[in-house]
């Protein structure tokens, strides 16, 4: 999916921050113009489990995760 930022009808990728990190996963909820860039930010967690169970109740289009946790 292409989003026009041009248009603001069209619905923007819903996206997910997983980072056990707390400095990096609140540098990239908050540094990054992802609402510009045609994402939501729909929520950060700092463990896959707590994703995992987020994602079982709620669609998701793109996950940004750190490898190493």
């Amino acid at each position: 999916m292409t989003t026009d930022n041009k248009n603001p009808s069209l619905e923007k990728l819903r996206l997910i921050i997983v980072d056990d990190e707390p400095t990096i996963r609140s540098g990239l909820v908050d540094l990054f113009p992802w609402d510009a860039l045609g994402y939501d930010v729909v929520g950060d967690f700092d463990n896959g489990n707590q994703a995992l169970e987020f994602m079982k109740l709620n669609s998701v289009d793109v996950i940004l995760t750190d490898i190493r946790m």
